[in-house]
């Protein structure tokens, strides 16, 4: 049985409580959902012409209070 925290990394970033813009760069990435942005790492994201740290910022925040954050610190 998939839990919330399982869920929430599956759920299609458009479908995520975040702003159009930071989508938009997500998806500019090739990111379609948390997972995916968790398994390219810090260091991949920093490399990628598209990042943005304004966005990301606001992926951090949203997987800080979704009790998410642990798993991209794990992978950097």
């Amino acid at each position: 049985m998939e839990t919330a925290k399982e869920k929430i990394l599956q759920t299609p970033i458009e479908q995520l409580d975040l702003n159009a813009e930071c989508k938009s760069n997500l998806k500019e990435l090739g990111i379609s959902n948390l997972q995916e942005f968790i398994g390219k790492g810090w260091k991949w994201l920093r490399e990628q012409e598209a990042f943005d740290y304004v966005r990301f910022n606001m992926v951090i925040r949203f997987l800080d209070e979704k009790g998410l954050l642990h798993l991209l610190e794990r992978k950097s």
